[in-house]
């Protein structure tokens, strides 16, 4: 009998209690955590203009408009102002699931998934409800704990996030169809090389100082109607740039109609850059004429070392030559150590190919080098190989022609293969024809 009171006690004090997981709240008349997320996916429903959130998905500035309209059959359509994405996404299934507390989840690959790959954030939320009837998300096992209001959407947010994603989309379009590899800022009192990362939205600006200096700075930007927002000021000098509207666009320029105090101007498509990249000559040559030599290489990956309009012509080289193996390495002072080379065969583009035994064979082609500023060299292929490249003479100095032609290369800085220095070879007839090299001798990082 006793016992028989005791039960009833604990069962009459739990009646009168609301359940608590992880600080959820489940009201009486949402008995398990089943009912609430079916809850939250009716209420989700209901909005008959669909959910606005702001979205900034890690501590950096960067944020990206989304606007979204659930259904209940657990599909949700999105548009958004991100890259590639502007336009509506139909059909992405969501659900709101979780085994301790609800969980907003973008199954299908999304513009959730593509920010989260290429900027950071997830697709995975925790959900609550607030008192004005919107709802707060975080983001679970994310790098930042911040919390996001999504709202429910009024009739102008569809309008306002179209406005951002038609600037993005120009961008886009701007970028894809250049027929140049530099893009030049070049306004009333600024004037700056313009790489902009449209998937991790950031501009890289890098200007000359009074000295001669190059000088860059790289911020995040935000989408606004017509323009982009940055996330802090670009100064020199007195010039101050907040941000930056654009006009009419063609495939080798976009109209800047305002940028901060700089004035208005354009972003130009060259084949050559606004300002020698310091350096560079000098090392690809091997200027001082001291050993070691300058030694650089591609490898196999086409992708990762040729541009796209530049491999068909290293697949047909690589076809006629050797379709085992095809390298391009460049020789400069190769002065061996008796200091007995030919000044005729001081410079070389060699192929490293495959013989028929799967052996290594290095066929040199012969050139001669003009510096003509800090980043611009003339490559002169000399017509002269040896007896092992005679077959192939005519075809590889053709191709000799496409990637060394009259007007020269721009060498420029690429970045690092571990602790050794990558170069970028641009054609200043055609910028869209270039290559990517290693260089191994000499050793460590000359020019960032």
């Amino acid at each position: 009998m006793k016992k028989i009171i005791i039960i009833a006690f604990i069962a009459a004090s739990f009646a009168g209690c609301s359940k608590t997981y992880e600080g959820t709240v489940i009201p009486e008349d949402v008995p398990d955590l089943a009912a609430l997320q079916n809850g939250y996916m009716q209420q989700l429903a209901a909005s008959t203009e669909g959910w606005y959130m702001e979205y900034k998905p890690t501590s950096n500035p960067t944020k990206v408009s989304l606007l979204m309209k659930f259904s209940n059959d657990g599909k949700v359509s999105l548009v958004s102002d991100y890259k590639g994405y502007t336009d509506e996404q139909e059909n992405v299934r969501f659900r709101v699931g979780g085994n301790v507390k609800p969980e907003l989840i973008f199954e299908t690959y999304s513009v959730m998934h593509a920010i989260a790959e290429n900027i950071g954030g997830k697709f995975e939320f925790y959900i609550s409800p607030n008192a004005d009837g919107n709802f707060s998300l975080t983001q679970i096992n994310g790098p930042v704990n911040t919390v996001y209001t999504l709202r429910k959407a009024v009739a102008t947010d569809r309008a306002d996030i179209q406005a951002k994603a038609n600037t993005a989309l120009l961008l886009q379009q701007f970028a894809g169809n250049a027929s140049a590899y530099f893009k030049n800022l070049e306004l009333a009192s600024f004037d700056a090389f313009w790489e902009l990362n449209t998937d991790q939205q950031t501009l890289k600006l890098t200007w000359e100082d009074q000295a001669g200096t190059p000088v860059s700075k790289t911020v995040t930007y935000n989408y606004i109607a017509n323009g982009i927002a940055l996330s802090e000021p670009v100064t020199k000098d007195g010039i101050s740039i907040d941000g930056l509207y654009f006009g009419t666009a063609t495939a080798n320029e976009l109209e800047i109609t305002a940028a901060g105090n700089a004035g208005a101007g354009r972003i130009a498509v060259s084949h050559t850059p606004a300002f020698p990249y310091k350096g560079t000559a000098n090392l690809f040559m091997r200027i001082d004429n001291v050993l070691p030599r300058f030694f650089a290489y591609t490898l196999d990956d086409p992708a990762s070392y040729y541009s796209p309009d530049l491999q068909p012509h290293v697949a047909a080289l690589r076809e006629l030559i050797s379709p085992a193996q095809l390298r391009i390495q460049l020789y400069h002072y190769n002065m061996n150590a008796g200091g007995t080379t030919p000044a005729n065969q001081l410079y070389s583009m060699q192929l490293l190919v495959k013989n028929e035994a799967g052996a290594n064979v290095f066929i040199p082609y012969y050139t001669s080098l003009a510096k003509m500023d800090e980043s611009h060299v003339v490559v002169t292929p000399l017509g002269t190989t040896n007896s092992v490249g005679a077959p192939y003479l005519t075809p590889v100095l053709d191709f000799m022609k496409i990637i060394f032609p009259e007007e020269g290369v721009t060498v420029v800085p690429y970045g690092r293969s571990g602790t050794l220095q990558r170069l970028r070879v641009i054609s200043r007839k055609d910028s869209r024809i270039w290559f990517n090299i290693i260089v191994s001798t000499p050793t460590g990082i000359y020019v960032d």
